[in-house]
């Protein structure tokens, strides 16, 4: 799949949690806070577990935010989180 593919997916994906599998075989699962043209970023969903605040952690500014470049993703996987 092409880096625009999963742009369009990330781009309507915002705010969603995921699950990434990247070419490099690691696995991620988060909230999509942003999105550019090259990379997508992502807040883990461990800390938004442990912080019970999702407004609080929906921050691309922080420190936790992966940065997952576009081109290296493999699949991508809408999941459901409930606690």
């Amino acid at each position: 799949m092409s880096r625009e593919y999963f742009h369009d997916i990330c781009e309507k994906a915002m705010g969603e949690a995921v699950e990434l599998e990247t070419s490099d075989g690691a696995v991620l699962q988060g909230i999509i806070v942003e999105l550019d043209h090259n990379y997508v970023y992502v807040n883990p969903l461990k800390d938004l577990i442990k912080e019970w605040s999702v407004h609080a952690s929906l921050n691309p500014d922080a420190e936790d935010v992966f940065v997952i470049p576009l081109a290296s993703i493999l699949s991508l996987s809408f999941i459901s989180v409930y606690w």
